[in-house]
């Protein structure tokens, strides 16, 4: 059973691209039973994983000890870190050994072509240095979408999943990182590649078994607005089957939008890359071919 710690659902309800819909319908249809949890009491046994951070749900010190408590039995939980979010979701997160900071990350290479300068192609970490949970970026053929998403600071056996390109770099500036076109200040703003998903695996004493840990500094990698989008809906469910101890059952999974049809996104480094092959490459090389035959031309006469 996977719980989604989020507030009781109003009668009347809006589209809303920020909830966790897709993702739901998504676990029912692979088999998986879905509840809410408003932690307003102790975690039944039954739940196998714990997806927290999703919009609405006001993070009280009774609901973060209900979830600090069900963590130290060996529990497992997916948390879905929004640098504008509740800061004492943050908080505790962090002494669990992954601390997402209150930053946004920017891409000038990796970010979607006329999309927002927040809105990012983030790869999988190197699979060497991922050891087990490496398991759940394994089987990923293409990168995953991120929007306003926070770095984060890793403990000693925390391990990355996901982390953006050599030349991106975090602010804490929001605004001037949604106006775009921005960039780094010096001594001011960190300049490198940024982990924006890790995991972490420990037991804690006397839990019956051994605790996990993912965390996204992103809020909209998992919600409705994104989830079909690339790897994002495999990188997500296969999050969950780790943390649910499926390892057999990570993969890639049939997109409800055919990539190169119904969705196509083009970053700002590929499209730099058509650029240059359409009006420079290609043309040069034709106007050396017409050269080449010229000149032999004449030098057979």
């Amino acid at each position: 059973m996977i719980a989604i710690a989020a507030p009781p659902a109003p009668r009347e309800r809006r589209p809303d691209p920020r909830r966790l819909d897709g993702l739901r319908q998504a676990l029912e249809v692979a088999g998986d039973r879905v509840v809410l949890s408003t932690l307003d009491a102790a975690v039944s046994d039954e739940v196998d994983a714990m997806i927290v951070g999703a919009p609405g749900l006001v993070w009280t010190p009774e609901r973060i000890a209900r979830l600090d408590a069900w963590v130290r039995g060996g529990g497992r939980v997916l948390a879905l870190a929004d640098p504008r979010g509740d800061g004492a979701l943050a908080a505790w997160l962090a002494t669990q050994g992954i601390a997402p900071d209150r930053d946004v990350v920017l891409d000038p290479d990796n970010r979607i072509l006329a999309g927002e300068a927040v809105s990012l192609m983030t790869s999988p970490a190197d699979p060497a240095a991922t050891a087990s949970p490496g398991l759940i970026t394994a089987t990923l053929d293409r990168g995953v979408i991120v929007s306003f998403a926070s770095t984060l600071a890793l403990g000693e056996d925390a391990v990355p999943l996901l982390e953006t390109g050599p030349r991106s770099w975090a602010t804490r500036d929001f605004a001037r990182a949604e106006a775009g076109f921005a960039s780094p200040q010096p001594d001011v703003d960190r300049v490198g590649k940024m982990v924006v998903a890790a995991a972490r695996e420990w037991r804690p004493p006397e839990a019956r078994r051994s605790a996990r840990l993912v965390v996204i500094g992103d809020a909209d990698v998992a919600a409705d607005g994104f989830l079909e989008f690339l790897s994002n809906r495999d990188f997500v469910e296969n999050s969950l089957r780790w943390l649910a101890g499926e390892e057999d059952l990570i993969g890639i999974r049939p997109h409800a939008r055919e990539i190169g049809r119904q969705q196509l996104f083009v970053s700002a480094h590929q499209a730099w890359t058509a650029l240059l092959l359409g009006v420079v490459v290609l043309p040069g090389a034709s106007a050396a071919i017409a050269v080449a035959l010229l000149v032999r031309r004449r030098w057979r006469r």
